[in-house]
């Protein structure tokens, strides 16, 4: 496993693909080795659900539970972030037209975690009178599934 890691990281430091964002990450893998590489990925929480359409900053902010502070931050072409409990979610859609949400800053213990995205969630699903089904995709999974 950490050797198509490692092939991967190498390949995409040493040819960076023209579609990403430039931004640059470090990472630590096998043998204690550092490597860079451009990349705009990390796992990605799927909301599959055809109801949830962001079309304003209003939109996101349904995203928000009632006993958590936030607000939303940024908004564009239906898509942005939102600060929940002093961390960052960003909202986006994939390939698919599937709505995901991803933790893009921010630290909270795995149990925090786990209580805060289940509470997204049943947020979303009430505010836009749906049910959500979640897929966790990670940042090296190749299918567009």
């Amino acid at each position: 496993m950490f050797s198509k890691l490692k092939k991967w990281i190498n390949r995409w430091r040493l040819n960076p693909p023209s579609f990403m964002n430039g931004v640059m990450a470090h990472v630590r893998y096998a043998g204690n080795q550092d490597a860079e590489w451009r990349n705009s990925d990390y796992m990605k929480l799927i909301l599959k659900s055809s109801k949830i359409q962001f079309l304003c900053k209003e939109d996101l902010a349904k995203a928000i539970p009632e006993e958590c502070s936030g607000q939303p931050l940024n908004y564009g072409q239906g898509e942005g972030q939102v600060e929940i409990n002093d961390t960052l979610w960003g909202f986006y859609v994939n390939e698919m037209g599937d709505y995901y949400m991803a933790l893009e800053e921010g630290a909270i213990g795995w149990i925090e975690f786990q209580s805060l995205v289940q509470r997204i969630l049943e947020t979303l699903s009430v505010r836009f009178s749906t049910s959500i089904e979640l897929i966790a995709k990670g940042a090296f999974t190749e299918s567009n599934d």
